[in-house]
This record gives C-alpha cells, sequence and structure tokens, in this order.
C-alpha cells in the first residue's frame, strides 16, 4: 500500500481529481489553502539568482494499492504538468497498515479501487 502526494497549483485539483475518479479512484484527500516554494531560481544565463516568495500551492493524497502506483502518478502528471518549472511535485509513501474506524477492516481491502 502506498500513499501518493501531490503538490500541485491550486487551479489543476479539479483536473486532476475528476480524472482520477474517472477510472475508479474516489478516495482522496486534498488542501488548497497551503503555500510553499520551491528552489532558488536562476535565469537561462544563471548570471542572477532569486529566491521565490511563498506561493499558493494545493496537496492531494491518495491511498492506493502496490499495483495502482504508476496509473496514479501518470494521470496527476498528466493533468497537473506543464513543462515548466513550478508545476508541483509528487512524492511516494509506504504504508505500513490501514484501518477502517468505522467497520476495523484492515489492510488492502480498506483502500480498494472502485470498479465501474
Amino acid at each position: 500500500m502506498k500513499k501518493i502526494q501531490a503538490i500541485v497549483k491550486p487551479e489543476v485539483v479539479e483536473a486532476v481529481t475528476l480524472a482520477l475518479e474517472k477510472v475508479g479512484f474516489f478516495g482522496f484527500l486534498f488542501d488548497s489553502k497551503v503555500k510553499g516554494k520551491g528552489n532558488v531560481v536562476c535565469n537561462q544565463s544563471c548570471t542572477t539568482c532569486t529566491k521565490p516568495d511563498l506561493i499558493p500551492r494545493a496537496v492531494i493524497d491518495v491511498f492506493v494499492q502496490d499495483g495502482d502506483v504508476q496509473e496514479v502518478c501518470t494521470i496527476i502528471h498528466d493533468k497537473a504538468g506543464n513543462g515548466r518549472s513550478g508545476s508541483g511535485k509528487i512524492f511516494v509513501f509506504p504504508i505500513g497498515e490501514v484501518i477502517d474506524i468505522s467497520t476495523d477492516r484492515r489492510g488492502e481491502e480498506v483502500i480498494e479501487r472502485t470498479t465501474l
């Protein structure tokens, strides 16, 4: 099991979440009220560098089985990326255990992908 965390521009959240739902990933979290900044930005000739200010970002967390990681990362990349610096980042974390609080179900069945 894995947690996929994407930090993206707020304006792409809807496109990402709709694309995830279209292929059966209905379980995710997102927070559109975060701010962050990347690394130092240099112009093409690297003669001047600037430190970026904090800019609005959104965080999308998706919890998936191991076999779904590549598909979810590809969806996020395709919908959030524009080929330019600042499009965001995708992180993949291992999940040791999942417990459904209401049913006490445990493990991968808790995060099963919905078949449409």
